[in-house]
């Protein structure tokens, strides 16, 4: 993915990507994280979208977590994972949006000049368990 992101930016294509908080489960929380920052400080696209798992009925991760194989992440956890991700990220300029429906937080911002903040607004939802309410989670 890298190698293809990069040949992308310089063929002068602009890159959009788009990562999942949560897809990793519990045990893969933090591999994801920095794994995904990773990803992104090597590749530097100009806009990174984050958005959190969801599964609808007949998702074949469903069956992983029936079968206790997965382990959903809490709100507390998928916040966990997202300040793991920007203390690790190095992309100077992308733009930075966590606002979709499925996310707990929304967040908004531009690599790296505003992780500080964005850390920040984690930080004060997770101290006041201030997330967006489950059944305000949609598409």
């Amino acid at each position: 993915m890298i190698e293809a992101g990069q040949k992308l930016k310089e063929a002068g294509i602009l890159l959009s990507l788009t990562l999942i908080s949560g897809i990793g489960g519990r045990k893969r929380l933090r591999e994801h994280a920095l794994r995904s920052a990773e990803l992104i400080t090597n590749i530097k696209p100009e806009y990174l979208g984050f958005l959190t798992l969801m599964l609808e009925d007949g998702a074949p991760m469903l069956g992983e977590i029936q079968a206790g194989e997965m382990e959903l992440l809490h709100p507390e956890e998928v916040l966990m994972e997202m300040r793991l991700f920007l203390e690790h990220v190095d992309s100077e300029g992308t733009v930075f949006r966590a606002n979709h429906a499925s996310n707990y937080l929304n967040l908004r911002g531009n690599l790296n000049q505003d992780i500080p903040g964005m850390i920040h607004q984690i930080e004060l939802a997770a101290e006041s368990h201030n997330y967006r309410p489950e059944s305000w989670r949609g598409l």
